[in-house]
């Protein structure tokens, strides 16, 4: 599962001194990551920063995912990360103490966007105790090590989402974004198809901040085109997404207003079940996406004309 853009730029502010640190240096150093399976079917991912050099503080990113839906916990608060150690006190979550056993021998990685750049490090693994027990136990991992690995933070530089190739005009599909906020979260909605005959997709995520962490949650899935029925000129919407999503929301805008969800549709994040999306509001717009989408030699062509 990508990364919403909110994610990778909050990485990016706080990881690039690392990579750019990593890739000059001489001789390999720890990765700052590690990588483990996790109970359920998910995986866990780490990614360390060690502030102090730059005047940060330090800080621990792990995201876990599975198939279409993942959460990204970042820990800013006692959290203690040196070149060889990562100690985190992670709350009702659990903990990590963790120090690095170097091998001596190098290791590369490569983003999965650009195979020709690469980031070298010690191939070594990191020993102690890593135990963190998922909300409402949606997966738990328990280890005494771990394989280091930078896999994650050079994955952040890879663009992400699909091309949007016409919002507008006479674009056959449409695109519906919506926001609900409140004192500390807030909750997203987007539905969107390539026309009322092509799949729907749907992605949901909910921003929850308390205690020593900030959590993000999403969820994608893929519908059939029933799922996601709207009507451009009268502003009107059905979403009826399939699990983890429950229930049937209809969308309506009037005026300029922004438009609000209705009914009865609620998701299941990992960790956060059951999150009620009525009262999301937004908009819904013509739209296109998918570079092998058939309209879009045709898009690309009326663009062409009335840029001449």
């Amino acid at each position: 599962m990508k990364l919403s853009s909110s994610i990778c730029l909050f990485l990016l502010v706080m990881l690039t001194p690392v990579g750019a640190a990593s890739a000059a240096e001489e001789a390999p150093s720890p990765p700052g990551g590690f990588r483990l399976p996790a109970s359920n079917g998910y995986s866990l991912h780490a990614l360390s920063f060690d502030g102090d050099p730059h005047g940060k503080p330090d800080a621990l990113i792990l995201f876990v995912g599975h198939k279409g839906a993942g959460v990204t916990y970042f820990a800013i608060h006692h959290v203690t990360v040196t070149e060889t150690t990562i100690v985190a006190d992670l709350g009702p979550l659990g903990s990590i103490d963790l120090h690095f056993v170097p091998s001596g021998e190098t290791k590369r990685e490569h983003p999965r966007c650009d195979p020709k750049q690469s980031v070298k490090f010690d191939s070594g693994f990191y020993e102690g105790r890593i135990d963190f027990e998922g909300e409402e136990g949606f997966t738990a991992v328990h280890a005494p090590r771990a394989a280091g690995e930078l896999q994650l933070g050079l994955n952040l530089f890879c663009s992400g989402g699909p091309r949007v190739d016409g919002v507008g005009g006479n674009a056959p599909g449409a695109q519906l974004q919506g926001h609900r906020r409140w004192s500390g979260g807030k909750v997203e909605l987007q539905a969107r198809t390539n026309s009322p005959t092509r799949p729907a997709y749907f992605k949901a995520s909910i921003e929850e901040r308390g205690g020593s962490l900030w959590v993000i949650r999403e969820v994608a899935v893929a519908g059939p085109p029933s799922a996601f029925r709207f009507d451009i000129p009268t502003q009107t919407a059905r979403l009826a997404p399939p699990a983890p999503y429950a229930g049937v929301g209809h969308f309506r805008r009037r005026g300029k207003e922004l438009g609000r969800l209705r009914g009865g549709l609620t998701v299941d994040f990992p960790g956060h079940s059951d999150v009620s999306l009525t009262g999301v509001r937004g908009g819904l717009v013509r739209y296109v996406a998918n570079p092998s989408h058939p309209f879009r030699p045709l898009l690309a062509r009326l663009g062409s004309l009335s840029s001449r």
